[in-house]
């Protein structure tokens, strides 16, 4: 076939398949595509880095302290953790490690020093050497020990320098100052009798809010001055997770009323709404493709339907039905991968523009190239070519 004849078939075809009503669908059809497809690339490019910022291999904070809820039942004796309990939460995929807090069976008064002058009841608790963020030097205890080391929360250093201190016109004391204090004297006591002993600042806590004493001391003093009917289920534990953002885990402790500070699951309980509202934004996509698909292939249709007499015509004239296929074909490859490229195109300035955004506020987890992205928008551009081909080439065979 000479160029000539090539070019009059294909000004032939355009008269018959290129009218202001198809024209005007096609391209509404390519609108719908386009939003959907950029839709779509970016939802994926967001859960991807969701799922990357919030994975095991992040330096998220994964310890966790949990109560139950205070409500009716904990008069009733409910406020502590069961072996039942403690076991079905070991059982759960989020956890790693799960530790108990032990408590002092007895009551304590501490009376200050010359450095730090105060009298005040306290309360002490005891948890597993590996669920503390610092050892501190000289931890161990025995009962020959001069003193008893005390971790502190680092909560209670603030609150004496900027509000006890300034009150009481008392001197402000540093962190590294309090270690090298004199110990400070404290009586334990309950109705089967009483001991005093010393106590050393000897650490500070940031991850648990309590005053924590070696378990060895603790174990000593619950035997030898404790209240030996008090129970000796736990009322906090503390449970290293996996991964603190999964959204099982919040929904989880939800469930089962149980009490964690809001700010340590505020991460898993933002994650669990991106992630659904990603999701909600990609679903929105699949539809606003699919429906485009469906108007394209009825714009075809309608082409086709329109023009019978014509095709019949070109037909009787020699034309095949390949040559009417491939002109089809071909006039929606140059539409698809023109909103295609120009998709590919919007959604990764948009991913840019939302990776700088995040790097700004100080989120380094995400990063500016995805390669499943880049797979995904390949593959899926082909499947629609594919389908799209074998769609065209059924619907000019039944002619």
């Amino acid at each position: 076939m000479t160029a000539t004849a090539s070019k009059k078939i294909h000004s032939a075809l355009q008269k018959i398949f290129r009218t202001e009503k198809s024209q005007k669908q096609l391209f509404f059809a390519g609108i719908g595509f386009l939003l959907g497809f950029v839709l779509m690339i970016v939802s994926l490019y967001v859960y991807l880095q969701i799922r990357k910022t919030f994975s095991n291999e992040t330096n998220l904070p994964n310890y966790i302290i949990l109560s139950k809820e205070v409500t009716i039942l904990n008069v009733l004796g409910a406020s502590r953790f069961s072996k039942t309990e403690l076991e079905e939460l070991r059982k759960q995929p989020f956890t790693e490690k799960l530790g108990v807090f032990q408590s002092g069976n007895f009551k304590v008064w501490a009376y200050g020093n010359d450095f730090i002058q105060f009298q005040t009841e306290l309360f002490f608790e005891a948890v597993a050497d590996e669920f503390l963020m610092k050892l501190p030097p000289k931890w161990n205890w025995t009962p020959e020990s001069k003193y008893v080391p005390v971790i502190i929360p680092k909560d209670f250093v603030d609150q004496y320098n900027f509000v006890y201190a300034p009150s009481q016109g008392l001197p402000l004391l540093s962190e590294s100052i309090l270690p090298t204090l004199p110990t400070i004297q404290a009586r334990i006591y309950t109705n089967r009798g009483e001991r005093i002993v010393n106590l050393r600042i000897a650490g500070f806590e940031e991850r648990i809010p309590s005053i924590l004493v070696p378990e060895s001391f603790l174990k000593w003093a619950n035997e030898t001055i404790g209240n030996k009917d008090a129970t000796s289920d736990p009322a906090r534990i503390v449970l290293k997770v996996k991964n603190p953002a999964n959204p099982e885990l919040a929904q989880y402790l939800k469930e089962k009323n149980y009490q964690v500070s809001k700010e340590k699951t505020l991460i898993s309980q933002i994650a669990g709404q991106v992630v659904e509202v990603v999701g909600a934004i990609g679903i929105l996509g699949i539809a606003f493709v699919l429906l485009s698909v469906v108007i394209i292939t009825l714009t075809f249709k309608l082409i086709l339907s329109e023009a019978k007499n014509e095709i019949a015509l070109l037909l009787q004239l020699g034309y095949t039905h390949k040559v009417l296929a491939n002109y089809l074909i071909s006039s929606f490859l140059r539409f698809i991968l023109g909103f295609g490229v120009l998709g590919i195109v919007m959604a990764n300035v948009l991913i840019f523009a939302f990776y700088s955004f995040m790097q700004q506020r100080g989120v380094t987890y995400f990063s500016d190239f995805e390669p499943w992205v880049i797979l995904f928008e390949i593959l899926f551009l082909a499947i629609t070519i594919f389908y799209n081909i074998w769609n065209i080439r059924r619907m000019v065979s039944y002619l």
